[in-house]
């Protein structure tokens, strides 16, 4: 039982569809162009003729004539503007009607989006969803922990960090006491074969400078007795 009458049909019975509605408006917008059409070409007409009639002065009936046709040309230039008025009128409709279908569509596009993404959240909740990222962080550090299990050594092979590093000190000290060996033997035959080597045949005996002058002295000497 309704308190306040009955509940209004919101769909007209026997109603013209929008696109019905829109093919409608343009048909009679059509016909009008056509009529204003028609009627423009007979002001055009009118017009000329007025012009003939006022270029004819012979006539004293001509000017009276004029003035008939400019009043029928008058009348039809309202006819004319009431056209275009109605046509604009009949064009601004047909936006309207398309801009509200445009506006339908839109929103039965967006109610069928809606309808979407309730079905594929349909059975799902923040508080699941956060319960699942906890889940995977958890499975995710599980899955760390067993891959460092495993890449730990097994069958007791741990190594002394302290040992290793004394063991390569050592070596890398037997490598360069051998480096410095090696350097101090190579200067060693450097200087061995930088030295001159020993003259070969009979050795070139050079007199001594004390020598050669007793000599010069004893000649001198011949040569000034020899001359006495």
């Amino acid at each position: 039982m309704r308190l306040f009458g009955k509940k209004k049909d919101t769909q007209s019975k026997g109603g013209v569809s929008p696109e019905d509605a829109i093919k409608r408006l343009n048909e009679t917008a059509e016909m009008l162009r056509k009529r204003q059409a028609f009627l423009q070409h007979q002001i055009d007409g009118e017009t000329e003729q007025i012009k003939k009639l006022l270029k004819e002065k012979k006539d004293p009936n001509n000017r009276k004539k004029a003035q008939t046709v400019l009043k029928k040309r008058k009348l039809k230039e309202k006819s004319v503007d009431t056209l275009e008025r109605q046509i604009m009128n009949l064009e601004t409709q047909v936006l309207t009607l398309q801009e509200a279908v445009v506006g339908v569509d839109g929103y039965k596009a967006q109610r069928v989006f809606t309808d979407a993404m309730k079905k594929i959240h349909e059975g799902m909740s923040i508080d699941d969803v956060e319960e699942q990222n906890m889940d995977v962080q958890e499975q995710l550090q599980i899955a760390s922990e067993i891959s460092e299990a495993l890449a730990n050594p097994v069958g007791g092979q741990e190594f002394d960090e302290d040992e290793l590093n004394a063991e390569l000190e050592e070596l890398e000290q037997e490598e360069m006491d051998k480096e410095l060996t090696e350097v101090s033997v190579g200067d060693l035959e450097l200087d061995e074969t930088a030295m001159p080597a020993a003259p070969k045949g009979k050795p070139i005996l050079m007199p001594a400078p004390a020598q050669a002058e007793d000599e010069e002295d004893r000649q001198l000497q011949e040569l000034m007795e020899s001359m006495q």
